[in-house]
């Protein structure tokens, strides 16, 4: 765990010790902290550990371990922070958890593809999530599951695993408005674009992409304020590495902008991205700067379909709290 220091710089602030290959990791809140248990001795189950982070400690503590299957290396979370997904490369599957208000997780079921299932990715409108296939099933499958609001279970969508005209799909990234998919690939370095069937989840390959070089070369592809973000792994055949910008337009083609920039290290991969949430006012579901009418009838529906936007006390339940903190927030405008 690293302290970032107001001016950017970074302390080790304490380590903690997990018992094996630590492949992935991510915050599902402020205190809870998932990790892989990753091994790839056959027949030892790999598993998610959920840790309790106190800073005050500082110290991290186990509070539950959950079993993900055969060899896993890749977490997702939902974009409500309600279902945690992981990865099963030996039996080609993800399995979906429930996250309790404690931070300890509930199995909600093992959902299996035809393919692997690498670099899952959520869309942000957390219907639809989408992996790549790598070099499984003839190297250009792409598997796609579509994600139950209420219980977290996936649904392998009708048509799937749809076909990459890429090499060996490996990470799988929905546009900021759930419109398009951008697929990284690792044998060919490419990210090509998808278009999002936004009532079925179909993926309908549109032609566009962007090449960041060399064989191999592509790491991550990431998005932040509506810009698209990938890493190129290294120097060969173009002479440049680092981070490169792509402006993805409204039609879905992907546009180079600026030059790459030179991360300053050998081989670049992953990347971090942050930016500070935009000053909101919470009531206002239809984000049109006013409150109106309008407001209390999208929450009464998101109230009713269980929706994460009307758990206002994030208590992942819907009572007349929840009606209480809106009604609240609605006059206090």
């Amino acid at each position: 765990i690293l302290r970032v220091a107001g001016d950017g710089s970074t302390t080790i602030f304490h380590v903690g010790q997990t018992p094996d290959s630590p492949l992935d990791l991510v915050w599902v809140s402020d205190t809870v902290l998932a990790v892989t248990l990753t091994n790839s001795t056959p027949n030892v189950e790999n598993k998610v550990i959920m840790y309790r982070w106190d800073e005050t400690v500082p110290s991290l503590t186990e509070i539950d371990r959950e079993t993900t299957g055969g060899f896993g290396a890749y977490l997702a979370l939902h974009p409500s922070r309600r279902f945690l997904f992981a990865d099963d490369s030996d039996f080609n599957s993800i399995t979906s958890f429930r996250v309790n208000a404690d931070g300890t997780l509930d199995n909600v079921g093992v959902f299996f593809a035809p393919t692997f299932c690498l670099g899952p990715g959520v869309t942000p409108d957390g219907r639809f999530l989408f992996a790549g296939g790598g070099i499984s099933s003839g190297s250009n499958k792409i598997p796609a599951f579509e994600v139950d609001q209420t219980s977290g279970a996936l649904s392998f969508i009708g048509g799937a695993p749809f076909v990459s005209p890429g090499q060996s799909p490996k990470q799988v990234i929905g546009s900021p408005d759930s419109r398009f998919a951008l697929v990284g690939h690792g044998t060919d370095a490419t990210i090509r674009v998808f278009a999002i069937d936004q009532s079925t989840g179909t993926l309908t390959s549109l032609g566009f992409g962007y090449d960041i070089g060399f064989q191999g070369s592509l790491g991550e592809t990431q998005f932040l304020n509506g810009f698209a973000y990938a890493t190129d792994r290294d120097t060969i055949s173009d002479g440049v590495r680092g981070l490169q910008a792509l402006r993805l337009e409204p039609n879905g083609e992907l546009r180079p902008v600026g030059t790459r920039v030179d991360s300053q290290g050998v081989s670049p991969n992953q990347m971090a991205v942050w930016s500070p949430p935009a000053p909101t006012c919470r009531p206002d579901l239809n984000n049109d700067g006013e409150l109106t009418f309008d407001d209390i009838a999208i929450f009464v529906g998101l109230y009713n379909a269980n929706d994460p936007r009307a758990d206002f006390n994030s208590d992942q339940e819907w009572t007349f709290d929840d009606i209480a903190l809106f009604v609240g927030a609605y006059n206090a405008g």
